[in-house]
């Protein structure tokens, strides 16, 4: 393999819009409103696993480091009605991101949630049900566990997401 040019520069923003095949389904993550004193216009968002912990209904983990690479920040954000934690782990690329949000009940089949589809099996110490998502870009891996469902992404090797998953 060899570079035979290098260019640097500014990306333009529409090289990170993405637009969804038809019936992929979209959870938006936000910071939740109203997570500081003040007004929500004033808003701050609420940071550090004590401060985060206090906001959630479950358990957060958002271990002090996974798969060698230490826990950077933990943030909470929300999915619809729920709190959960994003922690982030490492720094740009290579970096690690797992989110923990409340276990979700399925009222007809654990597919459902993905809109059915099916990712490749994986095991997780623990887990309930485990499913991993390897490209060229990087590994996604979720699975839900004591009630917790965990989505571990980044851009790095399936070997070095599971180890992280196994780590929480």
């Amino acid at each position: 393999l060899k570079a035979t040019e290098v260019s640097y520069g500014a990306v333009a923003d529409s090289v990170f819009e993405v637009t969804p095949p038809p019936g992929t389904k979209v959870v938006e993550l936000s910071s939740p409103a109203g997570g500081a004193e003040g007004g929500e216009g004033d808003a701050q968002p609420v940071t550090g696993l004590e401060a985060v912990q206090r906001q959630t209904s479950f358990q957060v983990s958002a271990p002090p480091s996974l798969a060698g690479m230490v826990r950077d920040e933990v943030r909470l954000v929300s999915s619809g009605s729920e709190a959960g934690a994003l922690a982030t782990y490492g720094q740009g690329l290579g970096g690690l991101a797992v989110l923990e949000l409340p276990a979700k009940q399925a009222a007809s089949g654990e597919g459902d949630e993905a809109g059915g589809l099916q990712l490749p099996s994986v095991a997780i110490d623990g887990a309930t049900r485990g499913e991993e998502l390897e490209t060229p870009l990087g590994t996604l891996i979720r699975f839900r566990r004591g009630g917790v469902d965990y989505t571990v992404a980044g851009s790095v090797t399936p070997a070095v997401a599971r180890e992280a998953a196994q780590g929480l």
